[in-house]
């Protein structure tokens, strides 16, 4: 990825100028001018990656990217992306070519996709195009909203990394004021390159709905509708697949009580104290995964380890009692977050009222929220949603980009909506959802460290398709946060 140095005409932007460029066509006429978008990058950023490094490719491709996407109107010129093969998808949903990015109306409608039921959009893509969308963000961000790269998991062919967006709301954003205050979002995303280093796939994760609260915390003084679009695709915006050896997570085979999860039976199990006075059955989530899952890993692969890790997790998470017994997890450091949310230890997950509300925790209005953490407490959470899948939510590993130390996968999690929903009826239908994770292992190779990213809202909107019948205000919690990747499909799978 040595191309990815920056150009003479932008030091973090490549392709731009030179030999190779002469016959470009510019939406403006001429290679645009990043001296201001720049200028916040480098007074905003967390890092500086020292020159050369993977981190510093990473996001200079990222960058390089994003002009070439915005600013080039012949796909031919293109020389990061090859435009006959890319796609692009956000959150688990339908991946988009180039022109069905443009028959949607742009970057923005894209990026801001939902589900979600019109009158709970604070954006509404389908009232939007690019020109108004473009307007609408490039007056509320008048310096821009710019992306640095935190982390990188991996590098070609598929790299994955971490991002973080910010800006500055100095410009109003249809009708709300403008509050000056930085506005940022966290996410990651994956880039799959071919032989010759360019992108033919590209998958985002992060949730949208924090962003846009962000936008509408100021009184609106308009009636006008509100449209925003996440930078980090239009604005601004390698280390390689770690060869790990499976023989690192060789223990987790499952054990003789469950095929998918270990420490459950045994000699180190024999003083175990258990939320349910015996180990739980996973019977009937077990028939679930079997019978949904689009991947069957080889046995005794990373990608099966990783799967049969994550499961074993997160029963020990919810089910045995003492803190001591568990053996995936270092107690005494382990902490988790959500999109880039403050880390919270297992007591802070505790005193918000358990997983269900920390995957579900929201920065928006609570008339737009679907769920509401603080209405929630563990007993009242998990009574609704083993209700709403009583078959459980069921969890796959779908690709692990890197191992221990730092696991990094993408997972999908999935169940019917058999039972209602806090007054919406079951719709018996399929609801699933799509996100990433990272787990930070220590040298025992016990987490230490968990984030998650994927967006909630998608997730929620599958479970109010059918009208309520209660005026009762709804609460749903991510069948990621009760069976999620962090209570995996266990929490239905409780020993009934």
């Amino acid at each position: 990825m040595d191309q990815y140095k920056g150009s003479d005409v932008d030091k973090y932007r490549c392709f731009m100028s030179g030999e190779g460029e002469k016959n470009t066509t510019w939406k403006l006429g001429k290679p645009p001018n990043f001296d201001v978008v720049n200028k916040l990058f480098e007074e905003g950023r967390t890092k500086i990656w020292p020159p050369g490094s993977l981190e510093e490719q990473v996001q200079n491709l990222l960058k390089t990217w994003e002009m070439e996407l915005i600013h080039k109107l012949n796909p031919k010129d293109y020389k990061s992306i090859d435009a006959t093969k890319v796609s692009s998808s956000v959150n688990g949903m339908k991946p988009l070519t180039p022109e069905e990015v443009a028959k949607i109306g742009g970057g923005y409608n894209m990026f801001l996709q939902t589900s979600l039921p019109k009158q709970l959009r604070l954006y509404n893509p389908d009232e939007e195009t690019v020109d108004s969308s473009n307007k609408i963000f490039t007056t509320t961000f008048p310096r821009g909203f710019v992306i640095e790269v935190l982390h990188v998991y991996s590098g070609p062919p598929v790299i994955a990394f971490k991002f973080r967006h910010w800006g500055y709301m100095e410009g109003p954003y249809k009708g709300h004021p403008p509050t000056g205050e930085v506005v940022e979002m966290f996410g990651v995303c994956t880039m799959e390159m071919d032989e010759h280093f360019k992108i033919i796939k590209v998958e985002f994760f992060y949730d949208k709905g924090e962003f846009l609260a962000s936008l509408t915390k100021g009184a609106r003084s308009t009636a006008a509708e509100d449209s925003i679009t996440d930078r980090g695709s239009s604005g601004d915006h390698m280390m390689f697949y770690e060869q790990v050896n499976p023989v690192a997570m060789d223990q987790y085979k499952g054990s003789d009580v469950d095929k998918y999860r270990c420490f459950m039976s045994g000699e180190g199990e024999k003083n175990t104290t258990w939320k349910l006075g015996k180990p739980p059955n996973y019977d009937v989530v077990n028939k679930l995964f079997e019978e949904g899952r689009t991947k069957i890993w080889p046995t005794g692969s990373l990608e099966e380890q990783v799967q049969n890790f994550v499961k074993t997790w997160e029963m020990e998470k919810f089910h045995k009692v003492n803190p001591k017994d568990h053996k995936t997890v270092d107690v005494t450091k382990s902490t988790v977050s959500v999109n880039g949310r403050t880390p919270l230890t297992t007591e802070g997950v505790a005193k918000i009222g358990g997983g269900y509300n920390m995957f579900l925790q929201t920065s928006l209005p609570q008339q737009l929220g679907l769920y509401n953490p603080n209405d929630e407490n563990v007993d009242s959470a998990h009574k609704i949603f083993t209700t709403t899948f009583p078959r459980g939510f069921a969890m796959e590993i779908l690709q692990v980009y890197s191992g221990p130390p730092l696991l990094v996968y993408k997972f999908r999690h999935w169940g019917y909506m058999e039972g209602p929903f806090k007054g919406h009826p079951p719709t018996g239908e399929m609801v699933e959802m799509f996100g990433i994770s990272t787990m930070q292992l220590d040298e025992q190779l016990k987490v230490v460290k968990v984030e998650f990213f994927f967006d909630r809202g998608e997730l929620l909107a599958g479970l109010i398709k059918g009208a309520s019948a209660t005026a009762g205000g709804d609460s749903i919690t991510d069948g990621g946060s009760s069976s999620c990747p962090f209570l995996d499909d266990d929490f239905r799978l409780l020993d009934k």
